[in-house]
């Protein structure tokens, strides 16, 4: 998934995690990324990234996330969202706010290069 806007990765991001696509949500990072874990410990680079987001999509449920502001500045943006997770199965809902810094790439996409996804 192409995100030439930095406001539209929360919603890749939900594509991307409805369709279970482990490969697709590791495409919206950077190789040298940093995902902070609910936990507060970090995952850092791809093969720390895709187990982070393998463990994610096992979930299951339906995801949504709505851009709450993207403020760019060169090839950096500040980005985050509203985001919640809800289940057919009769789990609660889990649901937070997000901080992400984004890099412009070479190609013109843009990438996570730091993404926290529970902000309080």
């Amino acid at each position: 998934m192409a995100v030439r806007d930095p406001a539209d990765i929360n919603a890749a991001f939900a594509a991307g995690y409805n369709a279970r696509d482990v490969d697709t949500l590791l495409a919206l990072y950077q190789a040298e990324a940093t995902v902070v874990n609910m936990d507060g410990s970090e995952s850092i680079g791809f093969v720390a990234i895709r187990d982070h987001l393998a463990g994610l999509v096992r979930l299951g449920g339906s995801m949504t996330s709505t851009n709450r502001y993207a403020v760019t500045r060169d090839d950096i943006a500040l980005v985050g969202a509203e985001w919640t997770v809800s289940f057919d199965d009769g789990r609660n809902p889990v649901s937070g706010r997000s901080a992400e810094v984004l890099r412009r790439q070479p190609d013109g996409l843009w990438k996570y290069l730091i993404d926290n996804p529970e902000t309080a």
